[in-house]
C-alpha cells in the first residue's frame, strides 16, 4: 500500500511540472520556419545562427583599391581592371618593415590565363595550363570579404542555390526569421535567402536583401543623432560634441612630394554603440603615387579607438517624425535644403548602368527630373545624410513601403538600393558595388522596372547614395 502511495505522488509530480512547461508554451507552436516569424515578433525559438569565422586570405584591406582584383592562388597578386573592364596588367604588392606595401608591376608567372569577358561585369574567362576553360565571377562584399563564383559563358551561376524550402543545406546560416546568410566554404557571405510559403503550401527558397539591422534603443539613438547635429561644416577638421565625443570629419587631403607624384591621405571615422557605450573609431590610409599617377605604395593605420563615452538619456534630440510635411513636394524642399547633391555623379551612374542592361537586351531606365520616383531618391539620400546612417529603415520614415504609402504612391514590388561610403569613390566604383550584389544587381537589371531614381548627396568626406525603384 505505501509503495502505491508513494507511486501516486510521484506520478502528481511529474504530472504537474509538465503541466507547467506546457503552460508557458504556445498550445500549437508554429512552423519555427514559416513565412514571417521572428524573435522579435515572439518566435522565441528562433535563434540567429554565428557565421563562421573566414580566413585571413578572403578579407582585402581597405587600402587596395576598388579596381584591384586578387589573382587566386597567389600571394598578394592582383589584376588591375581600367575603365572597360579589360585587364590593364597585374601589380604585386611587398610587406615592408615599418608595416607599409611597396607595389610593384609585374609579369606574373602564372598557369591560369585570365580574359575579361566583354558585356559582362566583373566575369572572367580563366584558361588553365591544360587547355580547360572555366568562367569566374568576382565580388567584393561591403565588409572587404571577397570571393569567386563559377559561371557560365554568358554569367549565369553554374551551381544554382537550393530552391526546395523542405531542405535547408548546411552552408545556410539563419540570421533573423526565415533569412538565412549563404555561405562558401571559406566562411564568405555570398548572398541570402529567405525560405518562404508558395501558393501551393509548399516552402521555397527566394534570394532577398540582407536584413535590415535591429533599431536601436530609444536612448541611444538620440544620443547619437544628437552628437551627429552638433557636427559643423565640412570644412572642420575636429571639434568636441557637446556628449564629449571628439568628431573628426573624415576626407582626403593630398600633398605633392619632390620629383613628381603626390601622397593622398584617407581618414576614415566610424562610430559603435555597444553595451550602453558610443566609440569613435579613426582609421588613415595612405596612399604613395608616382608621376604618372600610378600607385607605389600603401599603409593603413587603425582603426584607433579616438573616444568612448556612455550613452546616457537626454542629450540632443532625436529624429522628429512630426516635422514631415503632407506632400512630397514640401517634403522633398524640406529635407532638401542646405545639402549637396552630385547630380553629375548620379547621372555617369545612370549611363554605367543603362550600357550594361542594353548589352544584355534590357531596357535603359529613365530618370525624370520632378518624378515621384526622382524625389523618393533624394529624400533617401537626404535622410541618410541627416542621420549619417545606410539603413534600409529610416529614423524617420520607417522602411521604403512607408516611405511611399506616405505620400500616397502605390507599388507592387519596391526596391532600394544604398550605400554610405567615403567621397573618393567615382561613378563606376558606386555601379560596380552595386552590380556585384546580387540583391542589388537583381534590382538594377530587372525587366520589371522602366523608371529610376538615384540620388548621391555629398556631407562631411560621404557620399550617401540612393537607388530607388518603384
Amino acid at each position: 500500500m505505501r509503495k502505491l502511495v508513494l507511486l501516486f505522488c510521484f506520478l502528481q509530480i511529474a504530472f504537474g511540472s509538465l503541466w507547467a512547461v506546457k503552460a508557458k508554451e504556445p498550445e500549437e507552436r508554429p512552423d519555427a520556419y514559416a513565412y514571417g516569424a521572428d524573435e522579435k515578433e515572439g518566435a522565441w525559438w528562433l535563434r540567429a545562427e554565428d557565421l563562421p569565422d573566414v580566413g585571413e586570405e578572403w578579407y582585402l584591406d581597405p587600402e587596395i583599391p576598388q579596381n584591384y582584383v586578387p589573382v587566386l592562388g597567389e600571394e598578394e597578386l592582383y589584376m588591375v581592371i581600367g575603365e572597360d573592364g579589360r585587364i590593364e596588367g597585374y601589380r604585386q604588392r611587398i610587406k615592408q618593415e615599418d608595416g607599409s606595401w611597396l607595389w610593384q608591376d609585374v609579369n606574373p608567372d602564372i598557369p591560369e590565363d585570365y580574359e575579361a569577358v566583354e558585356g559582362l561585369e566583373n566575369v572572367y574567362k580563366v584558361t588553365n595550363a591544360d587547355g580547360s576553360v572555366k568562367y569566374l565571377r568576382y565580388v567584393r562584399n561591403a565588409d572587404d570579404t571577397y570571393y569567386f563564383v563559377e559561371v557560365d559563358e554568358h554569367g549565369n551561376e553554374i551551381h544554382q542555390k537550393e530552391d526546395n524550402g523542405m531542405v535547408i543545406p548546411e552552408n545556410y546560416h539563419r540570421v533573423q526569421g526565415n533569412v538565412y546568410a549563404v555561405v562558401n566554404e571559406h566562411g564568405v557571405v555570398t548572398g541570402y535567402m529567405e525560405r518562404v510559403l508558395d501558393d501551393d503550401g509548399n516552402y521555397t527558397w527566394e534570394a532577398c536583401q540582407k536584413p535590415k539591422e535591429n533599431v536601436k534603443k530609444e536612448n541611444e539613438t538620440k544620443k547619437q543623432t544628437g552628437q551627429e547635429q552638433t557636427e559643423q561644416t565640412e570644412e572642420s577638421t575636429g571639434q568636441t560634441g557637446g556628449d564629449g565625443i571628439t568628431i573628426i570629419n573624415p576626407g582626403i587631403t593630398t600633398e605633392e612630394i619632390s620629383g613628381g607624384g603626390y601622397v593622398e591621405t584617407e581618414t576614415i571615422v566610424d562610430k559603435k554603440t555597444s553595451g550602453g557605450w558610443i566609440i569613435t573609431y579613426q582609421t588613415v590610409i595612405t596612399r604613395t603615387y608616382d608621376a604618372s599617377g600610378k600607385l607605389v605604395s600603401t599603409k593603413k593605420t587603425g582603426p584607433t579607438e579616438i573616444s568612448k563615452v556612455q550613452s546616457v538619456t537626454g542629450s540632443g534630440s532625436a529624429p522628429d517624425a512630426s516635422a514631415v510635411r503632407a506632400t512630397l513636394s514640401e517634403e522633398y524642399e524640406r529635407v532638401s535644403s542646405g545639402l549637396k547633391y552630385r547630380d553629375d555623379i548620379a547621372q555617369s551612374v545612370l549611363s554605367k548602368l543603362n550600357e550594361e542592361r542594353t548589352s544584355n537586351g534590357l531596357q535603359a531606365l529613365k530618370l525624370s527630373a520632378g518624378s515621384d520616383v526622382y524625389k523618393i531618391a533624394r529624400i533617401k539620400a537626404a535622410d541618410m545624410a541627416i542621420y549619417n546612417h545606410s539603413d534600409f529603415d529610416s529614423p524617420v520614415y520607417g522602411d521604403l513601403s512607408n516611405l511611399l504609402s506616405r505620400f500616397g504612391i502605390q507599388s507592387a514590388a519596391p526596391s532600394e538600393t544604398l550605400w554610405r561610403t567615403t567621397a573618393t569613390k567615382t561613378a563606376k566604383d558606386i555601379h560596380t558595388r552595386f552590380q556585384v550584389q546580387e540583391y542589388s544587381r537583381a534590382a538594377r537589371m530587372s525587366r520589371s522596372y522602366t523608371h529610376i531614381g538615384i540620388a548621391v548627396v555629398e556631407k562631411n568626406g560621404y557620399f550617401y547614395i540612393a537607388e530607388i525603384f518603384i
